[in-house]
């Protein structure tokens, strides 16, 4: 793919289109790029098909196909600080498949505030939003509601968490039924 940057570490202009492994990433805006200190300025990153595990190195698997936007910065000595915004069109996390995403919100004065989040998937629907403190003595409130027509969207996610064998006999069902809940969060993230 293309590469392109101007700049230095602390501000470094980018506009990159690449494929890959990882997927598909178009990225345009600033980045800081001095560990441990990282930061974006009217970043927006754009990908298809991007696997978390590829750039992690880890187990968890994914085909996510939306967009990021980020202005902010985070360092090992103080809370973040910025705004994000995240909108995922039908994606896959191991196997449970999103229709959409989408989560707004941002970090300041060491309280987390979710504005809008709201996922949908094959019969189940989740939304919510609040704020967190990042530590002590800042604190908040956050709330999230799911709804679940049905749980057929869930049936292969429990498979491959529990690892259990699909049952392959005549008299086998797929998971079924309704489910409702609420999660209340309080405090902060210590």
């Amino acid at each position: 793919g293309r590469f392109r940057s101007e700049g230095t570490l602390s501000r470094l202009a980018v506009d990159a289109d690449l494929t890959g492994d990882l997927g598909g990433v178009r990225a345009e805006g600033f980045v800081t790029l001095l560990p441990p200190k990282w930061g974006a300025d009217g970043l927006r990153l754009r990908f298809t098909r991007f696997d978390l595990a590829t750039l992690s190195g880890g187990t968890l698997s994914t085909s996510l196909a939306g967009e990021l936007h980020a202005t902010g910065s985070i360092d090992t000595l103080r809370a973040p600080d910025g705004e994000v915004e995240l909108s995922l069109t039908r994606s896959r996390v191991r196997e449970w498949t999103l229709d959409s995403l989408f989560g707004r919100g941002g970090v300041h004065d060491s309280v987390i505030r979710v504005d809008t989040a709201y996922a949908e998937w094959q019969g189940a629907r989740a939304a919510g939003g609040g704020t967190l403190g990042w530590r002590a003595p800042h604190d908040g409130r956050m709330r999230f509601d799911l709804a679940a027509d049905s749980l057929i969207g869930f049936d292969s996610l429990l498979f491959a968490v529990t690892r259990q064998k699909r049952d392959t006999s005549g008299e086998a069902r797929p998971l079924s039924g309704r489910a409702a809940g609420r999660v209340d969060l309080t405090g902060s993230l210590d």
